[in-house]
């Protein structure tokens, strides 16, 4: 277990991706994860699909997918910019941007990539952050109204952050459609987190701001940890309960079918 899942965003964004595979009518074929940085997903990922490709910018990022990822089927890894993915069109019945589109500089255009690759009929399963974050999650740039530092909501490299408007507005340009959301994790689990996960990142991962370039870290954030999941799971449940109907959200999740 990735000791990332301790935190409820992380979790909150896997039970979120695997529902979405789990609901699809039958496993896909195949599937890519594009900017799949240390590939934290794909132990979980790999029983529910034939054959799992992964992508990111950064070579020292994949080095420690793959070395976290023993076992059938192996993924593979591959190092392209999401701009410009080596596919043909319509090569992949999944297509996973996991944290992407914040981090380019250019978000409709690696949309537009994303939805090349995918076959007619195939799945986009998207997350982001969400410029509208609880209070409790970034009291000074909620307060402040804007970037401010490499801190709270703006930690892991983000510089710009989503709305969901946005999101649904550049699906619709690149002929994505039954486009669903979901909000994950509110005000109660965002409080757990707040600016201290992203400084444990700065401190603990090499390419803590998700460039394409970074040494090979020390610590493996990938390395197994004792099962303490329940806690966490609960804790997801009831923020979901309080925050039924607010509008605020720390991450977004989105699925949408290609026309």
């Amino acid at each position: 277990m990735n000791p990332k899942l301790l935190l409820p965003l992380h979790r909150a964004r896997e039970r979120f991706v695997l529902a979405a595979l789990r609901a699809l009518p039958g496993p896909p074929a195949r599937v890519l994860d594009v900017g799949c940085g240390e590939g934290h997903l794909h132990g979980a990922i790999r029983p529910l699909c034939g054959a799992l490709d992964a992508c990111d910018l950064s070579a020292a990022d994949l080095w420690h997918a793959a070395l976290a990822a023993p076992g059938e089927p192996t993924p593979r890894y591959h190092v392209a910019d999401a701009a410009r993915l080596p596919w043909e069109d319509g090569t992949f019945d999944v297509v996973l941007g996991l944290e992407l589109i914040e981090h380019v500089a250019d978000a409709r255009a690696v949309l537009s990539e994303l939805a090349r690759v995918l076959r007619p009929g195939g799945t986009l399963i998207l997350t982001c952050p969400s410029r509208h974050f609880p209070f409790t999650y970034d009291p000074l740039h909620r307060l402040a109204g804007r970037r401010l530092a490499g801190i709270g909501a703006y930690a892991f490299g983000h510089d710009y952050l989503p709305t969901e408007s946005e999101v649904r507005a550049w699906l619709a340009e690149v002929a994505l459609h039954d486009v669903r959301c979901a909000r994950l994790t509110g005000a109660l689990a965002a409080v757990t987190e707040a600016y201290w996960a992203g400084a444990i990142q700065r401190v603990g991962k090499a390419n803590a701001g998700n460039r394409g370039t970074a040494r090979r870290s020390g610590l493996r954030l990938g390395q197994r940890v004792p099962p303490g999941l329940a806690w966490v799971d609960r804790l997801i449940d009831l923020d979901e309960r309080m925050s039924a109907g607010r509008p605020s959200s720390v991450g977004l999740g989105f699925v949408a079918t290609r026309a």
